[in-house]
Formats: structure tokens, sequence, C-alpha cells
């Protein structure tokens, strides 16, 4: 379960307008719409907000998960047996000359996994294999050991460190090179094995499912309703097959008799076997649909999602330090999506990293406190695909014609200019504030027939163990003048009519979840 946090971002008028203003008018503590809200390693302020305006014209949405939240899953998919939490190999070394493969005439080598390490030891032993299983002892070097695996994010980009921590268990290798080398068994306690790897999106089809025999049944069935429904769905996966394994690190803790080269055919094995199809190693989904897509539930055409990407953010904190060992908060998996109604046919590219506005994810916020529950996962919407087009600009086409079609045929106001007033475009009606907007539908004031109106739109966050919502307050004012002037025997005679109608009002965006859903779920 995923404790989410939801905030809105601000649309494209408010980031052209904030990039034109002076240098001394940063935007400092702007907790919705920039600066404060992205925290971390690069600070907030105006230039955090100015790259997420760039960022916010190429995508809609983005969904920020921590690097702790991704090493619980990797943890529970090895509890589930999903990831095989046991590593029980075998090398077998052949000397036959008959048989041998090397085209420089060394020994082939073959590595060979088990279910157990009884079936190990109780394995057959072909002629011309070194050793034997006497006394349990295997027939040549061996691990026996549990696995537990982590990503470590270390760069922004497209790579992770991949460690793998040999928590206990039994190694045996040879205690030197040569016909002299014996046996040796060691004892395995929190090894650690670090490589780099790429990762990479990869298409799911129904080949996918099929070679994928590990994937947990409910994600399996989810996936095959997808596919049926013609969704187009990717997986984020480590990529084994396209990376250097040669290992950044390899710390065999307090056991100082064994070299470290030892370990590297063995994990060398270990990394290219999960390459192969089938790797349980997958961190994120991405779903995509086109016009063929069939939805089960009303999902407004403009928003449907048609284009993801994503990149690892890495925070060269205080907090946590970043490095191998821990669990450290360095960093976040950001996925950019793209909607139908902003985008059309979706932006695959991956965001240039200085459009990068920092961590999404405050850092004080991933950690685990005795009083606050720490954040795993952050939503960020685009008011332009969200905010903006199905709740301001509706509601602002609804006042703005709504009450001119009351008082168009009674007043003619006249704009500062001298022009007959008429219902401006939402785009030049909105101006941002930092608190929200301010809308001015109609500011003639001068002349004979006089008209206002204009509104405010405050975004608070309702945020507690009660009430989970965005509160949009509205405040506004509509003014009517309309002089009048008519001559008699004596003179002129004149009049007039003012109307002031001042009213306020808001909109709330709850949280609705299905039923069986975690309720521990906070939004901003």
């Amino acid at each position: 379960s995923y404790h989410t946090t939801m905030m809105m971002m601000v649309n494209e008028l408010e980031l052209e307008q904030r990039r034109n203003q002076d240098d001394h008018d940063d935007m400092t503590g702007i907790d919705m719409r920039g600066g404060d809200g992205f925290g971390g390693g690069t600070g907030g302020g105006g230039a955090g907000s100015s790259r997420a305006a760039d960022l916010f014209e190429s995508y809609d949405m983005v969904v920020s998960i921590t690097q702790s939240t991704m090493n619980d899953q990797l943890a529970r998919l090895t509890q589930q047996g999903i990831i095989n939490p046991h590593l029980i190999v075998l090398q077998e070394i052949n000397r036959s000359i008959s048989t041998t493969t090397k085209a420089d005439g060394r020994p082939s080598t073959r590595y060979t996994t088990f279910k157990s390490f009884e079936q190990l030891l109780s394995s057959s032993s072909s002629s011309g294999l070194v050793g034997g299983d006497v006394g349990g002892v295997p027939s040549g070097q061996a691990l026996n050991v549990d696995l537990m695996p982590a990503i470590h994010i270390t760069e922004t980009g497209t790579k992770i460190n991949f460690t793998l921590t040999l928590t206990n268990g039994h190694a045996w290798m040879y205690d030197c090179v040569g016909p002299y080398g014996r046996l040796v068994r060691y004892d395995v306690q929190n090894w650690q094995y670090v490589v780099e790897l790429q990762t990479s999106m990869i298409e799911v089809d129904r080949e996918f499912l099929a070679t994928h025999k590990s994937l947990p049944d409910e994600t399996r069935d989810f996936l095959t309703k997808l596919l049926q429904r013609r969704f187009s769905v990717k997986c984020l996966a480590l990529d084994f097959e396209n990376s250097n394994l040669f290992p950044l690190k390899c710390d065999l803790g307090d056991e100082q008799r064994l070299e470290w080269q030892s370990l590297v055919p063995f994990m060398n094995f270990y990394l290219r076997d999960q390459g192969k199809p089938g790797n349980p190693y997958i961190l994120a989904y991405a779903i995509n649909s086109d016009h063929n897509t069939q939805y089960e539930e009303t999902v407004a055409y403009t928003l449907r999602p048609v284009g993801t990407a994503y990149l690892f953010h890495y925070s060269n904190s205080s907090i946590g330090g970043g490095g191998f060992e821990d669990d450290s908060c360095s960093g976040t998996l950001d996925l950019y999506m793209s909607t139908r109604g902003l985008h059309g046919c979706g932006i695959a590219a991956v965001p240039h990293m200085a459009n990068v506005p920092g961590h999404w994810i405050k850092e004080e916020d991933m950690m685990m406190t005795t009083d606050l529950q720490r954040c795993d996962v952050k939503i960020i919407f685009g008011a332009k695909a969200l905010l903006q087009e199905f709740i301001l600009k509706p509601f602002y086409h609804s006042l703005a014609y709504q009450v001119w079609d009351k008082v168009s045929h009674r007043v003619s106001p006249v704009s500062l200019e001298g022009e007959f007033y008429s219902v401006p475009a939402y785009i030049d009606a909105a101006t941002p504030t930092d608190t929200g907007y301010s809308v001015t539908i109609a500011h003639c004031l001068t002349g004979e027939d006089l008209y206002g109106n204009s509104y405010t739109v405050d975004i608070e966050n309702n945020n507690n163990d009660n009430n989970n919502e965005i509160e949009l307050k509205f405040r506004g004012t509509i003014q009517v003048f309309k002089n009048f002037s008519k001559d008699v025997a004596d003179g002129v005679a004149e009049g007039s009519v003012t109307i002031v109608h001042v009213w306020h009002g808001s909109i709330l965006l709850s949280y609705d979840h299905d039923e069986g859903e975690d309720d521990d779920v906070d939004k901003e």
C-alpha cells in the first residue's frame, strides 16, 4: 500500500508570467505551484518553478516513487518467491579434451542451479569433474546463499546501482589456483555485490505473459485484461543484457581469507540469467491507449493516457547519504505521462535533466517519523490537463456568458480603449497569484454604462486525518451601473441604477477509493 500525495501544478499561463518577472521577485514558498513544493537537493524558488514550467509543456502528470518504496516492493517479491530468494549454484569444470569447447584449450565451465542444497549434493558427477560430493561437500566451487536485492539511485538519468546482498549461507571456493587448490567453505554474512545497470521499457504482450511464469497471479490477470481491452502496456525493467556487469563494489564483510574475484563468475552467471525471458526485476508498468482502446468506466477522452517516459532522479542530500549499504532516501523514480487532450499522439522522449525541478517529494517527507507517515508516492497533476480544463475553464465560461447574457441588453459598457465590451478568452482573463488565480471577466468602469465582473480562486490543501481534500475557494463581485437621462420641459432628468453583488463558494476535490483499498492515503 502506498501513502500517496497529490498536488496541483501551475498552468502554462502562470509559468510564462513568472518567467517574465524581475530577478528579485522569486517564488520561494509556493507549495502547490512550485518552489517549496518540489523540495529536495536542488531547492525551491524561481528556478525550480521555471523548470517545472518547461516540463509541464510536454507532460500532464508525474508519478514520483521513492527509492525506499521500490526496495520495499522488491523485498515483498522476494518474500513471495517471485524473485528467487536463494542462489544455489554449482560450478562444474570439464577437463576432458574431447569435450573442451574453449578455443585456447582451457577447460569448459558450466554453472547449474538447484532448488535445494540437498539436490546439488545428490546430483550425479560425470567423469572429468573435479572433486567429489563426499560428506556434504560439493563437487566443485558452489554457492548456497540467501539473497536480498535492492536498487540505489546515485545519478539522475536512466541507470541505477543494483545491490545484491548475500545475507547468509556458505560458499565453497578453492584457496588457490592450480592442482593444489583445496575446496574451502566460507561463511557468508551480508556480503554485498554492486553493479551498475541500464533500465529499459519493454513491450508487454501475450508472449511476454507466456514467458514470465513468475508474475504474481493478480498482476498477470490485470495485464491480460488490459491487453484484451487494447491498451498498450510497457514495463520498466532492469536491463541485464545491455549492462556492464563488472562489479562497482564487492564487499565480503569480515571474510578476509577469500579474494573477491572468486565471487565474480558466480554473480555474472546469476545476473545474465536474470536477463533471460522472465526477468522478475520489474519496477513499474506504463499503460497507454489509442482510438481502439475499450474503457470499462467513463474516462474523459482528453485525459486518456497516450505517452509515458521515466527518469531516476538523484539528490546529493544530507539525508540518507546515498551509500550502497543503506537504503537511503537519495532518489525517486519519476514517471512522466501525457494525455490525449493536450498532446495528441503522446510524448515518449525522456525529460531533459535541465527541466527537472529537483525532487517532487520533499526529502523530509521521505523519512519515517514517529508522528507522520512516510510519503512513498506522490502524484502531481498539471493544472492545464485537470484543474484548468475540467473545472476552472468551464466555470469561467458559465459565469462570464450567463451574466453577460442577462445584462448585455440593458447596458453598453465601453473599455478604456473605447471598444464595446465582449467576453474575453479565459487565457486573457486569468492571472496567477501566490494562492491560486485572479480572474477579470469585465472591467469597464468608465462612461455612462459600467460593468465589472471579477473573482479569485484560492487553492487550499485540507490534509489531515479526517479530511483529505483540495478546496477551491471562489470569491467574486459583479457590478452593473446604468445611467438614465431624458429631456424634459425644464431641463434634463437624470437617474441611475447600481447593482453590486458579492458572492462566494467552493469546490472540493476529494479522494474516493475502491472498496477494500487501503484507507491510509494522503493527498496534497
